[in-house]
């Protein structure tokens, strides 16, 4: 942080700025002044706050879910206490109902009444050993007492039963008076203080159960609060650390392009803003500097600022520079290819090229080739720039040279391979598609090197001579005639495909830039819409043999125009590139093909699309 003091003095009226900004900035809080100034980075500053604030959400959610764990264990003692209490009930209700049917049964030697007191001897059974069974382990000595006191009764009553049941009804009196009344008034007792006990233990359950839901909902309520305060502080420190000094700078900045070179920030910070405070403060006594020794006509005196415009004037120049290699080379590009529209007797070509960088590489070619034949080039090399367009001017004389003596198309595409294949860079590679036109022997022949499908119109079947072979299905068919790119596979040996040119009524050649273009939602624009395109604008009738080819804006320039307007850009991602050749209504119809001459493997592999 030295650099500061190589600062211009501040004027008076900056240094009262600063005063009073030191005012406003000490009344901020001691956690933004320590976040300043502590010498971190940025980034650990801004998480710093996020982070703790997590972890205290983290500690009081845990006291939030250990609140409602003790909510649901104070609930389970409510619901055991409820149960308790219906359990002490019915053993209170069946101790007095045993005590009755024994008076009933002394009093009444009816069998009706001794058969009650056998009934509910079972019935306080039962009560007794479902209040026994309840948690046993939870209930309190004193109540296990009672209810022992309870069962203390069942046998010497069971002994009265028996008695009565004999016609003994004096010894069941008497041991009634001995000893069974007696047990029974203490049973009574016993299970009316279970009752009244087991009531206070709910009541207790439901006051404590009641007090854990309050804690848990007040420590939520906490919790909430202390979300919905952190967020607005993490957004408050995130701009008082990154907003408010950008702003600062902002500011400046338009008081520079305001001519006010006297500008600075003063950030005040001990991290990356700090360096940009520097940087910025220095880049404005800079450009004063030079400035001042602009107007004094001192632009060669030693200094910094003379050595800052030196560097400037030296950017300046070998960017002006580049930019001329890169005009001079784009304009050699541009003429290695023909020109964009062509004429063969009774056929026009038309080609379109719109490059994604000033150097592309797409490229294509027409040649004049031995025979009265023509070749259509077309080639992608990957990449782009200048290392691409240098190998596509490479490839296009290539295929010229490997294509003045060598008439199949498919040798001459593994010719070219073998050559690329040992002297391209790594990773690099081109796709090609070559066609034939060969008026003579009425052949179009075709080899493919990992092109795209080219789109070939087909006459209707009744259109057609008698060949011998049987027609092709008519209308527009994708041609899938697999290939590896040429360099990337070594000794690779291409296929070489031939139709009876007499069945043919044109073709397009493209690159793949066309089919990839997206549009603003990412989707691709697609081979079904580049032939409904193809369809729409290639007329394919109505032209004379000696029509001149179309102006500006013909079909090929206007396909590539449709993929651009599907993208909805001037320059493209990728290169595009397409030839359109097309057959004239009135040439003469080649004669019918020799069997001997056609290679129809590749017929039953054309990919039929619905015609439009």
């Amino acid at each position: 942080m030295k650099r500061r003091a190589e600062q211009p003095a501040a004027t008076p009226a900056a240094n009262e700025e600063h005063g009073v900004r030191g005012v406003e900035r000490r009344g901020r809080g001691l956690l933004l002044r320590y976040l300043r100034q502590r010498p971190m980075p940025l980034w650990y500053k801004l998480a710093l706050p996020s982070v703790l604030s997590m972890l205290l959400l983290l500690v009081l959610g845990s006291g939030v879910g250990l609140a409602f764990a003790r909510v649901s264990q104070e609930a389970n003692v409510l619901v055991l206490e409820n149960e308790r209490n219906a359990d002490a009930t019915r053993l209170q209700i069946e101790v007095r109902a045993v005590m009755d049917a024994a008076q009933s049964a002394l009093n009444d030697a009816d069998p009706n009444a001794i058969a009650r007191l056998f009934q509910q001897r079972l019935r306080l059974r039962a009560a007794i050993s479902a209040a026994a069974a309840r948690d046993p382990a939870s209930l309190p000595a004193v109540d296990q007492n009672r209810l022992a006191t309870v069962q203390m009764v069942l046998d010497p009553l069971d002994r009265m039963a028996a008695q009565l049941q004999r016609g003994y009804r004096e010894t069941a009196q008497g041991l009634w008076d001995r000893e069974v009344y007696d047990d029974m008034a203490n049973a009574v007792t016993a299970a009316a203080d279970f009752r009244r006990s087991t009531v206070q233990r709910a009541q207790a359950a439901a006051d404590g159960n009641l007090d854990a839901i309050r804690s848990a909902a007040l420590l939520s309520a906490v919790v909430l609060g202390l979300a919905l305060l952190a967020l607005p502080l993490l957004v408050w420190i995130n701009h008082a650390l990154v907003v408010t000094p950008i702003e600062q700078v902002t500011q400046a900045m338009t008081r520079i392009g305001g001519g006010d070179l006297s500008a600075r920030v003063r950030l005040d910070h001990n991290d990356e803003l700090g360096r940009l405070e520097d940087s910025f403060n220095d880049m404005t006594s800079a450009l004063a500097l030079l400035l001042e020794s602009a107007r004094s006509g001192d632009g060669a005196a030693p200094g910094a600022g003379s050595a800052l415009l030196q560097s400037a004037q030296a950017v300046a120049g070998r960017v002006s520079r580049t930019a001329s290699e890169l005009e001079q080379a784009y304009r050699i590009q541009s003429a290695l290819l023909p020109p964009h529209l062509q004429t063969l007797p009774g056929w026009h070509v038309e080609a379109a090229r719109v490059p994604a960088t000033e150097l592309g590489g797409d490229f294509y070619d027409l040649l004049n080739l031995p025979g009265g034949r023509l070749g259509l080039v077309i080639g992608d090399v990957s990449g782009h720039g200048a290392a691409s367009a240098l190998i596509a001017a490479w490839t296009q004389g290539m295929i010229a040279l490997a294509a003045a003596d060598e008439p199949d198309p498919g040798r001459v595409l593994s010719r070219v391979n073998d050559l690329l294949q040992a002297r391209l860079p790594p990773r690099m590679f081109v796709t090609l598609a070559y066609a034939v036109l060969d008026p003579q022997r009425g052949l179009l022949e075709y080899a493919n090197a990992g092109q795209c499908d080219p789109l070939i119109r087909f006459y209707p079947a009744d259109d057609l001579p008698s060949n011998g072979h049987g027609a092709v299905a008519p209308g527009w068919r994708w041609l899938d005639l697999p290939g590896f790119p040429l360099g990337s596979m070594p000794g690779e040996q291409y296929e070489t495909a031939r139709f009876p040119l007499n069945e043919v009524q044109g073709f397009i050649l493209y690159s793949d830039g066309i089919i990839e273009a997206r549009d603003v939602t990412g989707q691709f624009y697609g081979f079904e819409r580049f032939q409904r395109t193809c369809e729409n604008l290639v007329p394919l009738a109505g032209l004379a043999p000696d029509a001149p080819p179309p102006a500006e804006g013909g079909a090929a320039q206007q396909i590539l125009q449709g993929a651009l307007d599907y993208a909805a850009t001037l320059r493209p991602e990728d290169d595009m590139t397409v030839l359109v050749v097309r057959r004239a209504d009135s040439l003469p119809v080649p004669p019918p093909l020799r069997l001997d001459s056609a290679d129809n493997r590749f017929v039953t592999s054309l990919v039929a699309l619905p015609d439009a």
